[in-house]
């Protein structure tokens, strides 16, 4: 905690555009959850980080939560702006 993040660009988002840690510059917290969607486990906690977006980090929050799947192959690493 209180380390600076290292820096990525060029995700791929589900949303077909492509990120950057600097695109969520304007914000104060950025909460990042390394998940797997081929894990049973990791699709159990989804419903949990999605209600933790929406009360932590609604419109006008200072607060990002992002989701990254470093899958590998067919699956490769995704990014999910879920705020």
């Amino acid at each position: 905690p209180g380390d600076a993040a290292p820096s990525w660009e060029g995700l791929d988002g589900t949303d077909g555009k492509k990120h950057a840690l600097a695109d969520l510059a304007d914000k104060d917290v950025v909460v990042v959850v390394f998940t797997c969607n081929t894990c049973p486990i990791a699709n159990d906690y989804e419903s949990r980080i999605i209600g933790f977006a929406r009360k932590h980090a609604g419109p006008g929050s200072k607060v990002a939560v992002v989701a990254i799947n470093p899958n590998a192959g067919k699956d490769a690493v995704s990014y999910t702006h879920l705020t």
